[in-house]
């Protein structure tokens, strides 16, 4: 019986060593958004300081087959010598990188990453990037704009902001 005793004090640890480790191992899949991460919602423009080397991220969705456009503006430009957007889709892949100030894609299943940073890599400064569904159909969020009327009294809120809209005809 003694024996037993031995055995079974040495095999509980063991268990609960296993279980500890298990626990540890389905927290650490577990997806929680990181630190930094910005939503960006459809039509609603984004302004921020970038600090000289850093990364601004964004997260967004856009349905799959619908034409999505982001643009983006450096404000300050005497600091800010070009804005760098490196968008990604959900499992990580290389959409776009560029320092033209705006990239056209097509949406997707799952979220897409916006990752803002400086095209020299020095320097830094106020920035502003809106993302829009461009295309007819889920996703779209222009603002009507009836035939011949026109967007007056519209005004922009924050320096470098984007509006859309849809017209019907």
């Amino acid at each position: 019986m003694n024996a037993a005793i031995t055995n079974s004090r040495k095999f509980v640890p063991g268990i609960l060593r296993a279980a500890a480790i298990l626990l540890a191992l389905s927290t650490a899949v577990v997806v929680r958004p990181a630190r930094g991460q910005t939503p960006l919602p459809c039509g609603v423009p984004a302004a921020k300081t970038l600090a000289p080397g850093a990364v601004d991220t964004y997260r967004f969705t856009a349905p799959p087959g619908a034409k999505v456009l982001i643009q983006g503006v450096a404000v300050s430009p005497a600091t800010f010598h070009g804005l760098r957007m490196r968008v990604t889709n959900a499992s990580g892949a290389e959409i776009d990188d560029t320092c033209s100030g705006i990239t056209q894609f097509n949406g997707g299943p799952g979220e897409f990453a916006l990752q803002v940073s400086q095209c020299d890599g020095a320097g830094g400064g106020l920035y502003t990037v809106t993302m829009n569904v461009v295309s007819d159909g889920a996703g779209n969020c222009a603002r009507p704009l009836s035939c011949g009327g026109t967007p007056d009294g519209t005004g922009f809120a924050i320096p470098g902001e984007v509006d859309s809209f849809a017209i019907s005809m």
